[in-house]
């Protein structure tokens, strides 16, 4: 259904939101099973926070939610045939996009297990701003994904992830768990099954006893604060042949689950709303524009849609999105050519990265902008109080302004400042009122500043905002916090594993104080990075 949703014209399906304290869910599935998947969400939040030791959030910024009919729905929109879920940190909101396959046979992987693997993610990446190793944060979202919650209010983790057990028998050789911690695994033992399969199997033993949790608590800590993982390792774990060994013996032996009669102190308000067809088209058009496969064909199917119904500020805010996402799709195939044209390759730039200017041969022309703009004024017009819609058009305006222009930049303000009155919590407002003042290259004020850290303590788990967060603590000489905060963009797997961050950082400290303890950290992680074949995604 999927492939064409963005080119037929009529023909979408009703589409279900279902709103909790944690979640906005959307489905196009029957109701009972809406509700269903709400609940047990809500029930995973609730038990997820007693196993982490965190406290309930009493104003949660909502993580939505998108449940497609099938792994291969969510392989269409992520361009992953292999893909049965996804999570995606956003400065526009957080999102999830999961599939409602029912389990076919106790090895299948269905559904909600996948969704519960990806929210662990998004629970960990906002509540805990440090760094963990690749297998341990796979590892543990594999270990509570197989939660289920018993008719009589108890619960049970630590199920067997029986959706492993091809990859854990499949090679009867012993799996190199210790270059697994150390993170260097290499050749065939790096695709990612193995590493989910075998992470799992890891933390399933040291979560086992007090006294394996207690090493692992010990490697973790150590791995957190920098020191190398073969380092980290050796001193929680000790002879690393024989933790292998132990790890390889674990997989034959007869795995025990935990069961608790707590109750759970979970959330249970619950509101459900059947959609319209705009509004039900418009949510699969959302889901294919965040999940950004075909930036134009989106973008062509949303125009369509807004020409069909042009009343709906909603549909006029997803265009304004899918017009500009296009131009810079159309800005980097540009870039590309020309570098090549000229015989010259550019590393990708990872998510929290920003491009080197000087040998940027393109500027994004203003006037590239103006579907974008139109779309916008639109969406206001129908609805004033839109306040994602207002901080876009600010957002936009400081892409595009010449640094002169303080009339321009004043107006840019003054959409964000609208924004933020209307939600002062919203993120997006406050990380855009900072980033004026850094685009514009001016002093940023306090207000400024509290904005920013406003907003990180929102959304750590967005790249963007943790990168700028940080370097506004390094400008402050608070080294040590923003090389800690960059850790979790150099060794999160889902971003890509840069260590960029932390060599800007070392550059802007070694200026200022003419050395930096980082540089020995640096090393020491870069043989590391080239010794290994990073795991396959």
């Amino acid at each position: 259904m999927l492939a064409a949703l963005v080119s037929a014209p009529a023909c979408a399906a009703t589409w279900m939101r279902a709103d909790t304290h944690n979640f906005i869910l959307y489905s196009s599935g029957s109701e009972s099973q809406l509700r269903e998947y709400a609940t047990k969400l809500e029930k995973f939040d609730a038990a997820l926070r007693f196993l982490l030791n965190l406290p309930k959030d009493a104003n949660p910024n909502r993580l939505e939610i998108y449940l497609v009919a099938d792994a291969d729905d969510v392989g269409r929109l992520h361009g992953d045939q292999h893909t049965a879920g996804f999570y995606s940190p956003s400065l526009d909101g957080s999102f999830a996009i999961a599939n409602r396959d029912r389990k076919a046979n106790k090895f299948a992987l269905d559904g909600l297990t996948v969704l519960f693997h990806e929210y662990a993610h998004h629970m960990m990446y906002r509540n805990f701003n440090y760094s963990y190793p690749t297998w341990f944060s796979e590892g543990f979202a594999e270990y509570v994904s197989t939660m289920q919650f018993n008719n009589d209010g108890s619960w049970t983790y630590g199920f067997p992830a029986f959706h492993r057990n091809y990859d854990l028998v499949a090679d009867t050789r012993s799996y190199p768990v210790d270059a697994m911690v150390y993170n260097e695994l290499k050749g065939r033992a790096s695709n990612r099954y193995g590493l989910y399969a075998f992470g799992w199997l890891t933390v399933h033993m040291l979560f086992s006893t007090p006294e394996y949790r207690k090493k692992l608590d010990t490697y973790l800590r150590a791995f957190g604060q920098g020191t190398p993982p073969r380092v980290a390792a050796t001193e929680a774990f000790g002879d690393m042949k024989a933790f292998k060994a132990t790890v390889n013996k674990y997989r034959g032996g007869k795995l025990i689950y935990k069961k608790s009669t707590m109750p759970l102190d979970y959330e249970t308000a619950m509101a459900i709303s059947t959609l319209n067809a705009d509004d039900s088209k418009l949510v699969e058009l959302t889901m294919a524009r965040k999940s950004s496969t075909n930036p134009v064909r989106t973008r062509n199917g949303l125009a369509a849609l807004s020409a069909k119904f042009p009343n709906n500020a909603n549909i006029a805010l997803e265009l304004a999105y899918a017009e500009h996402e296009v131009v810079l799709e159309e800005y980097r195939a540009a870039r590309k050519a020309a570098l090549a044209a000229k015989g010259e390759a550019k590393p990708p730039v990872a998510e929290g990265e920003e491009e080197d200017e000087e040998e940027d041969d393109f500027d994004v022309d203003p006037k590239r902008y103006a579907a974008a703009f139109a779309a916008l004024d639109r969406a206001i017009a129908l609805n004033p109080a839109q306040r994602r819609a207002l901080d876009f058009k600010g957002r936009l305006m400081i892409e595009t302004l010449p640094g002169d222009d303080k009339d321009g930049w004043k107006k840019a303000r003054g959409y964000i400042s609208a924004a933020n009155r209307l939600s002062p919590d919203d993120p997006a407002p406050l990380f855009d009122y900072y980033m004026s003042f850094r685009r514009q290259g001016v002093t940023v004020p306090k207000a400024a500043k509290d904005a920013l850290a406003q907003a990180f303590g929102t959304i750590p788990e967005v790249n963007e905002v943790t990168f700028e967060y940080a370097f506004a603590l390094a400008e402050e000489g608070q080294y040590r916090a923003a090389e800690n905060l960059l850790k979790t963009i150099a060794f999160n797997p889902h971003a890509g594993g840069s260590l960029a961050p932390l060599h800007a950082l070392a550059e802007m400290e070694r200026a200022k104080l003419g050395s930096t303890p980082i540089d020995a950290e640096l090393k020491a992680l870069e043989t590391a990075t080239a010794e290994a074949e990073p795991a396959k995604k």
